[in-house]
Formats: structure tokens, sequence, C-alpha cells
């Protein structure tokens, strides 16, 4: 997988047994990636650490387990950064 070096505001911490736990900004989310066939590489503690958590049901839409408040990130773009206000979907 490639990332921008640059970006600080985004980090995958981890994925395995078809899930992803990532950083953005300062919210960890436990995401579904079911291309991801191999065991996590870090133990469930860690996983346990998302702020929230999104699980898909049979019609492919799902939900979040914990609402979560808006929250910021930033991406360096040239001499300035793009700015973006993420919140939780529906």
């Amino acid at each position: 997988m490639i990332f921008p070096k640059k970006w600080k505001d985004y980090e995958l911490i981890d994925h395995g047994n078809t899930r992803k736990l990532e950083r953005f900004g300062t919210v960890i989310l436990d995401r579904p990636q079911p291309s991801v066939i191999w065991k996590k590489s870090l133990p469930d503690s860690e996983w346990n650490k998302a702020n929230a958590s999104f699980y898909e049901n049979k019609n492919q839409k799902g939900s979040w387990d914990k609402p979560l408040t808006d929250w910021q990130l930033s991406y360096p773009f040239g001499d300035s950064e793009i700015k973006f206000k993420l919140s939780q979907g529906s």
C-alpha cells in the first residue's frame, strides 16, 4: 500500500480478519475491508481503542456502534493545506 508521506492526519494502524483499524486526525475507526483475509497483527486490546466500529448488514449497508462527534483533519497541499470537517455518516 502507498500512503502520502507528509500526511500526518491519517494512519493505517493495523488490518486483518476482513477489518482495518485507521486513524483520521484524532479519531480511530474500525471498518470493514473484505479483501484483508490475513490475521490482525495487533492484539484485540489495541482494536478496542477504536472510537467507533462500522458493521455491515446483509444488504451492504450498516451502522456505527457508537455515535461520533464531528472532527477535523488537514492535508498538506503545496505551501498551504486542505482542511476537512468530517462527520459520522448514517
